[in-house]
């Protein structure tokens, strides 16, 4: 620890040294946030010209230095700095002498962090909404690829009603499109701007935060200084992990019924070689090892809000250093939401249907709901009456499928009805809003270097 740079030693002794293990994880998160960080800086230098605190030439050199940050971001800390906006300072000190060290004026580490955090947290959720919807996608394709082949629909583990596996992949496609829109909520959740908040007080000059939130592709800077780099930074990284903590819980059905179905019993399809390992013991084995560890990363990407919850949660107002310990869960959570995501159009290439397996599963009696219906509409008798006969005649053994003779049809949803135009249409209506909030974020980045008169 001896000789370490921070930005609070002026005056004070070097720092305890138990704090050398406990703020490891602290400099790995604040080299992810690092280009988000240069980007809130260059923003915060821009504010200061506005205040005349900085001439247009200094914020051009500290823009400069900013932006190829961003570009090319450092591998790792050096030893000798305490975290990354101790970094960022050195580096302007070390490029631009005492000019660099000016920009810290009106601002702290709190709003500082809780601004490159937030930054990153909506890059991270337009990412997670493009892969999800992508993923999506690929079940309605694979759906597509085999709709013709039927296979037994279950309730609380038994045979039920027909269904068909483009039913089943539609079925995999609905939780992807409510994350879609849990996501899209969570970005307007994230859309204020800590920067100005400080130490949680609010700035001592006039910073234009109006202005600031806006070169960072802000619609408003948050109005609570104390929320700004406190409770608010807990619950916008709750609200992002819940959201995908949603997607979980659909994967982990899919992954599920891939190995229920797989499975000796069942047999309705099988898993290319690529998702399988063989046994050190048995030559016949082999064994869906991929599809088990994906369904443990969906379980840790589950437990993720109840971690970060746990850490952080209860705390005082303003900001507190525990809630440093939330980020390193936060970028595991995510880290493992991109992957499963990408593991979902792969995996389905390696889901191959056995048309002759699930045929010999579908029974008559899957045909019993149908019959009593038919039979009701038919004759216009109660459904109550006709679902008695029917049970009697497959108790008597007895009973036949109906034919469709004038069969009526079936309500959307069902098997030969899948309202695939409606999918098609909600999942354009998702695309086009990430194409809208990619193409704002992308001209405020142009908004902000502009006015740094950097390119």
């Amino acid at each position: 620890m001896s000789g370490r740079r921070t930005l609070w030693g002026e005056g004070f002794s070097e720092p305890s040294p138990f704090l050398a293990g406990l703020e490891a994880e602290d400099r790995a998160a604040d080299l992810v946030l690092l280009p988000e960080d240069a980007r809130a800086t260059a923003a915060h230098a821009c504010v200061l010209v506005r205040l005349g605190a900085l001439a247009p030439a200094e914020r051009r050199a500290m823009a400069t230095v900013l932006r190829a940050i961003v570009r090319r971001p450092p591998r790792r800390l050096p030893d000798d700095v305490e975290d990354g906006p101790t970094w960022l300072e050195a580096r302007l000190g070390e490029a631009l002498g005492p000019t660099g060290a000016r920009v810290h004026l009106g601002r702290s580490r709190n709003d500082q962090s809780a601004t490159a955090l937030r930054l990153y947290e909506r890059r991270a959720l337009l990412d997670l909404h493009e892969r999800t919807r992508a993923a999506a996608e690929a079940f309605l394709a694979w759906g597509e690829r085999h709709a013709a082949i039927r296979l037994p629909g279950y309730t609380h583990g038994r045979t039920a009603m027909p269904s068909s596996f483009r039913q089943w992949a539609l079925a995999q496609a609905a939780p992807l499109v409510d994350t879609l829109e849990a996501l899209e909520g969570v970005d307007r959740r994230l859309d204020r701007s800590p920067l100005g908040a400080a130490a949680g007080f609010g700035a001592p000059l006039p910073l234009d935060r109006d202005h600031a939130a806006r070169l960072l592709g802000f619609s408003r800077p948050a109005l609570a200084p104390a929320d700004a780099v406190g409770g608010d930074r807990l619950r916008g990284a709750l609200a992002l992990l819940e959201a995908t903590a949603g997607l979980a819980l659909g994967l982990e059905s899919t992954l599920a019924d891939l190995l229920l179905w797989s499975g000796e019993g069942f047999g309705f399809v099988r898993l290319g070689p690529a998702l399988t390992t063989g046994s050190s013991l048995m030559p016949q084995k082999r064994n869906p090892d991929v599809l088990e560890l994906a369904r443990a990363r969906l379980r840790r990407l589950r437990a993720a809000p109840g971690l970060v919850g746990a850490v952080a949660g209860g705390l005082p107002g303003g900001y507190q250093r525990d809630l440093q310990l939330t980020k390193p869960a936060l970028f595991s959570a995510l880290a493992d939401a991109r992957a499963l995501l990408d593991l979902v159009p792969a995996l389905l290439a390696e889901v191959r249907p056995d048309a002759e397996a699930a045929a010999r599963a579908l029974g008559p009696e899957t045909e019993a709901a149908r019959a009593a219906c038919l039979r009701a509409w038919r004759e216009g008798r109660p459904f109550r009456d006709c679902y008695r006969e029917v049970h009697a005649a497959l108790a008597a053994g007895t009973f036949r499928s109906p034919d469709d003779g004038d069969d009526p049809g079936e309500a959307l949803g069902g098997v030969g009805r899948p309202g695939l135009e409606r999918w098609r249409e909600a999942l354009d209506i998702h695309r086009l809003w990430a194409e809208a909030r990619r193409a704002a974020r992308d001209e405020a980045d142009r908004f902000l270097w502009t006015e740094c008169q950097v390119s």
